[in-house]
């Protein structure tokens, strides 16, 4: 506090505020009354939630987890579909010998979150939209069954009883697959014509389909099939079986669907004890996988196919 002297009263008094300060106190409290509420504002928007704010966000998070959990489901569904779907162009060429229908986007895309969509709304939208396809490939496979079953229930028995189509040994598990593999013994890869099953020596081995057997080979060599069983079924279709433990079998006899055949071993160039079984048609080797028709549910050829696929070791 300040004092000066006046000369009028003889005594010192107190000196007044210049103008100039007062100016400079009010500049300064609005300039903090200013960054005051600014920090209040910034405090609301970005740390500060009301509770309307906070439910939004807690739906927003159960929504998007939502979605994740739905997506998975539906490209599951749809590996699903395409498994069967292989399943039913095979036995429509098999047994109609049909051109086949196929609406490919429908059985090969997956389903990608977030790709030309937005919002949760937008992909609610593009997963009905792919369940839809869904539906109409299905539509579309009962239709054409019902209409040729119906009218061919002699000639598709008979077709189907000389096709490959069941699973040549009980309770196996597949090794490795149809197509580039890597051999056992020198470790290159190679094409691996048939699929490896998996089982206990002396299990069954079964014919897949009625014919005649044509090539009996029982070997002793310490590589190639081993002992082994080819049997013509007509229609272009061979199969062959292969690391027999036992042959039961005799050349030019007629077999049945079904019918033991021989038994699992691990003869010729073989890392274990398995079935190595071929399916030829004109001439050509098949993926085998897709001659599985009968004798499994969906869930255990789902299991099956996505085996054959990984890019293994075979066992032969």
């Amino acid at each position: 506090m300040q004092f000066v002297f006046n000369p009028k009263s003889l005594r010192f008094e107190r000196a007044g505020i210049p103008w100039g300060n007062w100016l400079l106190g009010v500049l300064a409290l609005i300039a903090f009354t200013i960054l005051f509420f600014a920090g209040i504002a910034w405090l609301d928007a970005t740390v500060w939630e009301s509770p309307e704010e906070i439910a939004l966000r807690k739906e927003n998070k159960a929504l998007a987890s939502y979605y994740k959990v739905v997506s998975s489901e539906l490209n599951e569904s749809k590996n699903l579909i395409s498994a069967i779907a292989k399943k039913d162009e095979a036995l429509k060429s098999t047994l109609f010998d049909a051109i086949l229908h196929t609406t490919e986007e429908a059985q090969t895309n997956s389903f990608e979150p977030g790709k030309n969509t937005n919002d949760i709304t937008q992909k609610a939208i593009a997963l009905q939209q792919q369940v839809n396809q869904l539906k109409e490939k299905a539509i579309f496979n009962s239709v054409y069954f019902s209409k040729h079953v119906h009218h061919h229930d002699a000639s598709i028995n008979r077709k189907l009883l000389f096709t490959p189509s069941i699973v040549p040994v009980e309770n196996a598990s597949l090794a490795s697959g149809f197509g580039k593999r890597m051999h056992p013994f020198h470790k290159g890869l190679y094409q691996h014509t048939g699929i490896d099953l998996l089982a206990p020596k002396g299990s069954a081995v079964m014919a897949t389909a009625s014919g005649t057997v044509n090539v009996i080979i029982n070997s002793l060599e310490i590589a190639g099939y081993g002992n082994y069983i080819e049997i013509s079924h007509g229609n272009g279709f061979i199969t062959r079986y292969a690391h027999l433990e036992n042959i039961l079998v005799r050349k030019g006899q007629q077999v049945t669907k079904g019918q033991t055949i021989g038994t699992v071993g691990n003869t010729g160039g073989s890392a274990a004890p398995h079935l190595h079984y071929e399916v030829l048609l004109d001439g050509l080797e098949q993926n085998p996988i897709f001659y599985l028709l009968q004798g499994l549910n969906t869930e255990a050829y789902e299991k099956m196919l996505t085996a054959s696929k990984k890019q293994n070791q075979a066992l032969d």
